[in-house]
């Protein structure tokens, strides 16, 4: 995805022209909240440039879109990739006068809280029992 070019020169809405085009190219990659802190950021440190070194050099659009989208892929799921895992469920019953102990556990690294459930089940597939502690904290493995 390209943006079309933006040559801000002296031009005192160059934020208004760059905004707008984020509104009519970018709004399903970017938000403009995400991009305009990046804008006044450089704006400022373009400022201080020129002032300590007695410049005049124009403030880089690039600079601005690099920075809030660098920011945009290390904190955001990337917006240009859906990613689909398509699962196969299904369940095998067990023989005749048999019955069947399903069971699945999970684990929050963040709460630190651990799950453990199970399904007993008859040979037609008919619930008998289920059993479905929390571990609360966990210990680690």
């Amino acid at each position: 995805m390209g943006l079309p070019s933006l040559d801000i020169g002296n031009d005192k809405y160059w934020l208004i022209k760059l905004r707008d085009i984020f509104i009519n190219n970018c709004k399903l990659y970017m938000k403009w909240t995400t991009l305009l802190p990046y804008c006044i950021w450089e704006l400022w440190k373009n400022r201080n440039h020129n002032n300590i070194n007695n410049l005049d050099n124009y403030l880089d659009i690039r600079k601005v879109i690099h920075a809030a989208w660098e920011f945009t892929f290390s904190t955001e799921r990337n917006p240009f990739v859906e990613k689909t895992i398509n699962v196969e469920i299904s369940w095998i019953k067990p023989n005749k006068d048999v019955i069947k102990l399903n069971y699945d556990g999970a684990f929050s690294s963040k709460s630190k809280r651990a799950g453990l459930g199970g399904a007993f089940r008859n040979s037609k597939g008919d619930w008998i029992m289920t059993n479905a502690p929390i571990e609360d904290p966990a210990t680690e493995a």
